[in-house]
């Protein structure tokens, strides 16, 4: 059993910047994908018209993904059946989630964010 879950911030869509202090003043912060089987189980959830923030960019080096909090990350579990994620070179540098997809976009676009909470919250 987990001892968080998910909630999509649906009242604001916001640049990724934006997104991590919506989730953070939620009590929680934008979610991180670790893993097929959790990437898996969130897409399960999400329909065509959710695309939504998650934690992490390659803003600072390209193909290095980071935490915001500077933090790097192990891997990155991209899929896209199509779109050869991530494919948005220096253009796309923040990562999203959606139905059918886990890949980079561009940081400034303003879409909704999948926070991960607390259950205690």
């Amino acid at each position: 059993m987990t001892d968080s879950c998910y909630h999509i911030a649906n009242d604001l869509k916001l640049p990724q910047s934006g997104a991590i202090e919506v989730c953070w003043k939620d009590g929680g912060y934008l979610a991180l994908i670790l893993d097929d089987a959790e990437r898996d189980a969130v897409q399960a959830h999400l329909d065509d018209a959710d695309w939504l923030w998650i934690d992490g960019s390659d803003t600072e080096q390209e193909g290095t993904w980071k935490r915001h909090t500077g933090e790097k990350l192990p891997k990155v579990p991209f899929a896209a059946p199509d779109w050869e994620e991530p494919n948005g070179a220096k253009q796309e540098n923040c990562l999203i989630i959606c139905y059918d997809l886990l890949g980079d976009w561009a940081c400034a676009d303003v879409l909704r964010a999948l926070c991960k909470m607390d259950k205690s919250k």
